[in-house]
């Protein structure tokens, strides 16, 4: 499965699209539900079941309303209604705009998005992490309340990728910058299991 924008695609073994998925191969996608929406990282789980992530915008389009958005989707592309509220989740990280540029999903069920958080009225940003229960819930046993943000090192920290270690460790990895014309560097931030 693969987004193109707001859209899923699934395909064959042999790259064809596979017709039994959605409506012949494709499912139009949002989180919740605006068109403004951002879909930027699918994971798919255990029992078949597919997470997509990105960014949830409100209608109006304003920022205080761009948050970390999740929906599932059943194997066939129908939403998950028994997930989070309708098969979305909304996660606010700071109050301002929030952004999920990955997805990751552990041993255990639990699903982990990592992207950036804007932390002041001037936009400065730090990466920032949510986890969530199987069924949607922040998991309350992570960072503050399931949400924790990291400093990288710079005003301007936007996590673009995430990985989990064995140990139960998150990585992110993106780019850091002391200001808007800086050259950005690589950031890379370890986080504990319990964040």
């Amino acid at each position: 499965v693969l987004t193109d924008f707001n859209k899923l695609l699934r395909y064959q073994v042999d790259g064809t699209l596979d017709t039994s998925f959605g409506s012949n191969g494709v499912v139009s996608a949002t989180l919740g539900g605006s068109a403004l929406d951002l879909l930027r990282a699918v994971a798919l789980q255990a029992d078949g079941g597919i997470l997509v992530a990105g960014m949830a915008r409100a209608s109006g389009g304003s920022t205080t309303a761009e948050d970390m958005g999740i929906k599932r989707y059943l194997p066939n592309g129908t939403v998950d209604a028994a997930f989070g509220t309708a098969g979305f989740v909304r996660v606010d990280i700071a109050g301002r705009a929030d952004d999920a540029n990955a997805i990751a999903v552990q041993p255990d069920g639990k699903i982990v998005l990592g992207g950036l958080a804007v932390m002041t009225v001037l936009g400065a940003s730090d990466f920032a992490l949510a986890r969530l229960d199987a069924n949607g819930a922040l998991d309350a046993g992570f960072g503050s309340g399931g949400k924790l943000t990291v400093n990288a090192g710079g005003a301007l920290d936007i996590a673009a990728a995430m990985t989990l270690r064995a140990d139960g460790a998150i990585v992110l990895v993106g780019r850091t910058a002391t200001g808007g014309g800086a050259t950005p560097d690589t950031g890379v931030v370890r986080v504990s299991a319990s964040g």
